[in-house]
């Protein structure tokens, strides 16, 4: 019986600086490049047949780069474990060599359900950590900055393509394993979703060139300032965020990219707030991977007795974009089209949704997250619960719809460009529709109800209601020791993102 080694990729599609490649084509035994849509991860809440189509398409573009030395990725719909178990009357499978991932309680679970299975049939499971982010055992927490940087200027793994060998797999197997096809994986409901595939095509080859574009030329032209306004930000930002969620390229080959390419002046303080990014990517990550139970508990404790009834209504109005607050309404519009809109929108979304509908995020988390093309449950869930209120670890920060329009799309140029029956309003009046008279509204052809839905909430309640219940509960005794206790023992945030951290943390 041939042995052979396989490598199952998940979240890391790409071919260079891949270490569970890498080391399966060192040990030597042909190789199987195998990727599942596994019913126990595509059927859970928070997938959506758009986080299929980038991964389809990743692995298209792999196939391209690998069809010239005649070596093939194969997909499958089973579960890993089920492949394992088509393939074992056939080949010794000696080892599996997959990346670590910092993943959320159901693919957790599908990895343990692997490693016992290969525990149970004598397959050596072999996990290499993701880039920067550590396992909860191995993190010192006063060292972790060093640690991460240690991590991401280690030497990227390169391979010879060419030097890869595959097994010959049987006839009844392959059948087995053809490439479903694209139809079948993301259903009829895709006709809704519409990427800007300019700036957001998947795959690896695509990574490279949006960054080396983004460092050459988007960084120097206002990147700072731009990637918080939503207009701007679609083209302005790195775009970056779904090929890092979805591997196509590491934290490791970008700054290895900002060092090989000759940068003059005028872009190193925008590239500097990119590098602050990239790290602060990474530390949620890590946090979630210190503390996976966030995704389903508050960090803080302290605040489980609130938003314990849920109003089906207000939520269903949220997602469809019918709240009455132009630039969340927008932004929803955005987010359901194209799949991304940038961080300040997401901000504005977790917070109106907590402290505005006063509506429990757990419950929340799910229908938003399937919408995000870039969704990294990490990140996600760490930045939710922040915004929400219930780590207590950094100030309140219960952002008003009507100041952020203001703040960030003050001439309404995305309220527009989403809401069509504000194109003839004044940009200072998109995001507050309810400083327009009666005279406004005849000579802008706008009726507040008719051409546009009334607020669902009184925003001023809403802000007073949330602002004083969580000042009470925070002030407790009980919650002042908790938060204490967390802040004690949470991950010490870097200096270089303590003064973002502020700036996020200001009243709005």
């Amino acid at each position: 019986m041939e042995a052979i080694n396989i490598v199952w990729f998940k979240k890391d599609l790409r071919l260079a600086d891949h270490a569970p490649l890498y080391h399966a084509v060192q040990a030597g035994l042909p190789v199987l490049l195998m990727y599942c849509f596994e019913p126990s991860q595509t059927q859970h809440p928070s997938y959506s047949e758009r986080h299929s189509w980038y991964a389809y398409h990743s692995i298209a573009d792999m196939q391209q780069h690998l069809k010239p030395f005649g070596i093939t990725i194969y997909l499958s719909q089973l579960e890993f474990t089920q492949v394992l178990e088509t393939l074992l009357p056939h080949y010794q499978v000696h080892t599996v060599f997959a990346h670590r991932e910092t993943a959320m309680l159901h693919t957790r679970q599908r990895n343990e359900a692997v490693a016992a299975f290969c525990s149970l049939n004598g397959i050596t499971f072999q996990e290499f950590p993701a880039t920067g982010v550590l396992p909860a055992s191995q993190v010192d927490p006063p060292n972790w900055l060093q640690q991460w940087k240690t991590a991401i200027h280690a030497p990227i793994y390169t391979l010879n393509l060419g030097k890869i060998t595959t097994p010959d797999l049987p006839k009844h197997i392959v059948q087995q394993f053809l490439p479903p096809t694209l139809p079948s994986l993301i259903g009829k409901s895709n006709k809704q979703f519409k990427p800007d595939k300019a700036w957001q095509k998947p795959g690896e080859t695509n990574a490279h060139e949006l960054l080396t574009n983004f460092i050459l030329h988007k960084a120097s032209n206002g990147y700072q300032k731009k990637r918080g306004l939503p207009h701007e930000s679609a083209t302005a930002s790195s775009r970056l965020s779904a090929p890092l969620a979805f591997g196509n390229i590491t934290i490791k080959q970008i700054y290895w990219q900002l060092k090989q390419l000759k940068l003059d002046s005028t872009n190193q303080h925008d590239l500097t707030i990119f590098k602050q990014q990239l790290l602060a990517r990474d530390y949620a990550l890590q946090m979630f991977e210190m503390n996976p139970q966030i995704e389903q508990q508050n960090l803080n404790y302290a605040v489980n007795g609130i938003r314990l009834k849920w109003n089906e209504a207000l939520f269903e109005a949220f997602i469809q974009s019918k709240t009455g607050f132009p630039l969340v309404d927008a932004a929803m519009l955005c987010l359901q089209k194209t799949g991304f809109i940038n961080h300040r929108l997401r901000a504005l979304l977790a917070s109106f949704v907590a402290h505005h509908l006063w509506l429990d995020w757990r419950k929340a988390a799910a229908p938003i997250a399937k919408l995000l093309v870039d969704f990294e449950p990490g990140i996600f869930y760490w930045n939710l619960q922040n915004l929400s209120s219930c780590t207590g670890l950094y100030p309140l920060n219960i952002l008003l719809p009507a100041k952020e329009a203001k703040r960030i799309d003050k001439n309404g140029l995305f309220i527009k460009q989403w809401l069509p029956q504000f194109k003839l309003i004044p940009g200072a009046l998109c995001g507050h529709p309810a400083l327009l008279s009666d005279l406004e509204q005849q000579m802008y052809h706008f009726k507040p109800g008719k051409d546009y839905p009334l607020p669902i909430v009184n925003i001023a309640e809403t802000e007073l209601h949330a602002q004083t219940q969580l000042e009470r509960i925070y002030q407790k005794p009980i919650a002042v020791k908790e938060t204490a206790k967390l802040t004690a023992a949470i991950l010490p945030l870097p200096a270089a993102l303590q003064t973002r951290q502020k700036a996020l943390g200001s009243k709005s």
